[in-house]
């Protein structure tokens, strides 16, 4: 069964880029699976929008679930591969959802 992904967003700011107004937001995105299934993961390279500095992220941290955060006006598709500690590797796609509130 596939890895499950889920994120959360918040609006921070407006900002201005060239014509038009944004809506800012701060978000994280991270693995939502139980912890027996959290430590069998070595960890999670995410692939973020091209327009994004540096768009391939590497993150090691189990205790986040292998969180990544970040900033940006809108949703996308992140792409990615989860490395698990069995030296196998399963892609993901998962899409980017600003509408998810912060807890």
């Amino acid at each position: 069964m596939p890895v499950r992904f889920d994120n959360y967003a918040k609006k921070i700011e407006m900002r201005r880029q060239r014509d038009r107004e944004y809506a800012w937001f701060r978000w994280r995105v991270f693995v939502a699976e139980a912890p027996p299934v959290l430590d069998r993961i070595e960890y999670v390279e995410y692939v973020l929008h091209p327009t994004f500095v540096n768009p391939s992220r590497r993150v090691a941290d189990r205790p986040t679930a292998f969180a990544l955060e970040s900033e940006g006006w809108g949703g996308f598709d992140i792409y990615g591969t989860v490395h698990w500690r069995d030296g196998r590797d399963e892609d993901f796609e998962y899409f980017l959802d600003l509408g998810k509130g912060w807890p």
